[in-house]
């Protein structure tokens, strides 16, 4: 028979407590000390934090700076399209319009139904933003087999093409078969006319300056810088930005100053350093960096590709993503993200944790991990 007070969950816990007691104290500790290790993980995990692995909290013990991702992580990933502006309409008249007028509602059913097509092959938070808008309008997405060679360009965009033969719903009959961009201003832009360029670059730092998100969707004609139409005319580009806006987890507040407390900065240790990493425009970044305690101008590296995240985390280790000495000095980094474009930076930290599971609240869970051998870590 058990002894009286074994049975029941408070007397469970007693009895891993006094198994990790008997680990510490046993002459035999090394051959019991994986227990500590069980208990640990068994520990995380009941709080929603999945170790992969003994190795990953002693990596823990080193880090002194925490990498966190901004669109999904530290905010929702649930971007809502709030407008959209046609570009190389009115810029040269009388001076650049201000952010409030250059954004237009309802959202042109025209162009959305295109960025909406493209949407619907990809991941990103400003896809599902896209296809939420134009399913709110309404708006039925051009038709799959109009969209062919769909490429993917990480940090920047997305690229296809659409088939002079279908897409009704953006263009004509009589239209040709376009290029189609969706992304980052700057990365489209390069694919543009100059004078057009300046004026998507003009338009999306307007509309930055709110704090929003800007994609934006370019459809070049193909043939001859523009293409052609039916009359033998030709056709421009048509370019429209998209404004988006994102809103904070509800928990990351706390969770930062958490990490900024978190015992650390006693006993001689130095305290946690904290960085936010974006692909993001600066003014964006900022807001949610305000709003979290964070120094806008020191703690957010804005702007960045995915190997520009790499080279954050890099520096942040001291440099030299190989160089256990260089660690040793600057202290371990712990990377924090979600998606795709996360990845590389995951695995150049000491530490990887990644956002499990859709953006949104409630759905959140770490998974920690050491790099493999040659990817930034230990071993």
């Amino acid at each position: 028979t058990a002894p009286p007070g074994a049975v029941g969950p408070a007397s469970r816990g007693a009895a891993l407590r006094a198994m990790a007691l008997l680990t510490a104290a046993s002459p035999c500790a090394l051959a019991v000390a994986p227990l500590a290790y069980a208990s640990a993980i068994a520990a995380a995990s009941r709080r929603g934090a999945l170790l992969r692995g003994g190795a990953v909290l002693d990596a823990l013990l080193s880090i002194r700076t925490v990498a966190l991702d901004k669109t999904g992580t530290l905010t929702t990933g649930r971007l809502t399209c709030v407008g959209a502006a046609a570009v190389g309409e009115g810029e040269q008249g009388g001076g650049p319009a201000s952010p409030t007028s250059l954004i237009t509602t309802p959202l042109p059913p025209a162009p959305l139904a295109v960025a909406a097509a493209l949407a619907l092959r990809s991941a990103h938070p400003v896809s599902a933003a896209l296809s939420a808008a134009a399913a709110g309008a309404g708006v039925e997405p051009t038709a799959s087999a109009a969209i062919s060679a769909f490429e993917s360009v990480p940090g920047c965009g997305v690229r296809a093409r659409l088939l002079a033969a279908g897409g009704g719903t953006a263009t004509s009959a009589a239209a040709p078969s376009a290029t189609l961009l969706l992304g980052a201003p700057e990365w489209v832009a390069a694919s543009l006319p100059p004078s057009l360029a300046a004026a998507l670059l003009a338009t999306g730092a307007a509309l930055e300056s709110r704090a929003l998100t800007v994609s934006v969707l370019a459809v070049l004609p193909e043939g001859g810088g523009g293409g052609g139409g039916g009359d033998g005319t030709t056709l421009p580009p048509a370019v429209t930005a998209f404004a988006f806006a994102d809103g904070l987890r509800s928990r990351s507040a706390a969770a930062v100053r958490a990490l900024k407390a978190g015992g650390r900065g006693t006993g001689g240790t130095p305290p946690l350093t904290m960085i936010m990493l974006t692909g993001d425009n600066a003014a964006a970044a900022g807001r949610v960096a305000r709003e979290l305690g964070l120094d806008a101008r020191t703690d957010v590296r804005a702007g960045l590709s995915p190997a520009g995240k790499v080279a954050a985390v890099v520096a942040a280790r001291g440099g030299d993503a190989s160089s256990s000495s260089a660690r040793s000095r600057a202290g371990g980094v712990l990377m924090v993200g979600d998606g795709v474009n996360d990845a590389p930076a995951l695995a150049a930290a000491d530490v990887g944790a990644a956002i499990a599971g859709a953006p949104g609240e409630g759905r959140d869970r770490r998974c920690g991990r050491r790099p493999a051998p040659g990817r930034g870590g230990r071993g």
